[in-house]
């Protein structure tokens, strides 16, 4: 039986999978954490065994890792018992806790995330075939479960949330207050996946109609690409909030007042595993109106039929469900042009916060990690 509830990163960031691990700290006494990287980006405050010196993750690196990964999975399994479950998060840290099985006889179960799909077909391949060597499986959404069950089909499937600290964003909403007022708020990295440009565009048609700012809240090297997109819609950009601007275009270390702040919550994502941002929205009693995207939208939205085609707008009393759409000149982004600016007159304040809470918050979350562990609560 296992002692501890063990897990392994490659790294320990400010990303949402370890934000939701950290979350789980103060209500699981024995979990231990290691990552392969000697990277502790704050403020998660996690403390964690590092398996390696390495500072950088980098593609070069990647064969450096994998020649290595023997080596690594073998100190992996020297801080582990006979009979424990090492629990691994992405794909590194998946080749490493597979071979970690054959220094030490642990159980490994593989987490599920989307950044696990967002390779070319040959990795995704590899990831299937390697997770696939394990007894049980875990997803961070049903829709995700319920997509790859044809795939497993002999495998136990578990499904367990990203945790989200309910009672810590809403004492950090009320740490100050956001310059703004009257604007619609996008959060992601600046990654295609987002599907920013689409928000953008969609928002340079709408603008007058709505008479709202638009605020994107996020990070990445394409911060200066959407930037001159939206001027090239004519539209004013500026980082700083307290510029006169139609679109504010920055990063914060404390988005929650600016989440509380907000009309709505904007959601244009191609592919999610479980967006964070929409249940930070939920919990703060925002509505939502997300794209229909794979794996997180319905459940945001308390929506568990994942097969059934839905007629768009899709009206819940959390938010609004829209098609997925990349143009607005498609039927789908028209959808979005033409029933977006109603909608938003329609909602103003939602019941997320007990809907966030009786599913994601870190005291549930960790009952189902000892559940899955230990077989048993407490």
């Amino acid at each position: 039986m296992s002692h501890n509830i063990n897990m392994l990163f490659e790294t320990i960031s400010v990303g949402g999978i370890e934000t939701g691990i950290a979350n789980l700290t103060k209500y699981l006494d024995r979990l231990k954490i290691y990552s392969i990287y000697d990277i502790n980006l704050q403020p998660q405050n996690i403390k964690n065994i590092s398996l390696t010196k390495a500072k950088h993750i980098s593609k070069a690196e990647l064969y450096l890792f994998l020649l290595k990964s023997p080596v690594i999975a073998k100190r992996m399994a020297n801080y582990l018992s006979d009979g424990e479950v090492l629990i691994t998060h992405t794909n590194r840290a998946h080749l490493i806790g597979h071979l970690s099985q054959y220094f030490r006889r642990i159980e490994w179960i593989p987490v599920m995330h989307m950044t696990d799909l967002l390779y070319s077909k040959f990795r995704q391949e590899m990831t299937r075939r390697l997770v696939g060597r394990a007894n049980r499986i875990v997803f961070v959404s049903h829709h995700m479960k319920h997509a790859y069950r044809p795939i497993f089909p002999n495998k136990e499937l578990h499904t367990i949330y990203n945790s989200l600290d309910v009672d810590r964003i809403r004492q950090r909403a009320s740490e100050y207050k956001f310059s703004l007022d009257n604007y619609i708020l996008n959060i992601g990295r600046f990654h295609p996946i987002k599907n920013q440009k689409f928000l953008i565009d969609l928002y340079s048609r709408i603008k007058d109609v709505i008479g709202k700012r638009l605020v994107i809240l996020g990070f990445g090297e394409s911060k200066d690409d959407l930037k001159r997109f939206a001027e090239s819609k004519h539209l004013r950009v500026s980082e700083d909030p307290n510029a006169e601007a139609d679109v504010y275009i920055f990063r914060s270390e404390n988005p929650y007042p600016i989440i509380a702040n907000a009309s709505a919550y904007i959601h244009t994502s191609v592919g999610e595993g479980f967006s964070v941002s929409l249940i930070e929205a939920l919990s703060l009693n925002v509505p939502i109106f997300t794209s229909d995207h794979r794996f997180s939208a319905r459940e945001a939205l308390g929506i568990y039929d994942f097969d059934t085609s839905l007629e768009y707008p899709y009206r819940t009393d959390l938010g609004v469900l829209f098609p997925v759409a990349t143009s607005v000149e498609s039927k789908e982004g028209k959808i979005w042009m033409e029933n977006l600016p109603k909608l938003l007159d329609e909602y103003s304040r939602v019941p997320g916060e007990r809907f966030v809470t009786e599913r994601f918050h870190p005291r549930v979350i960790a009952e189902r990690w000892k559940d899955l562990v230990f077989g048993e609560r407490g």
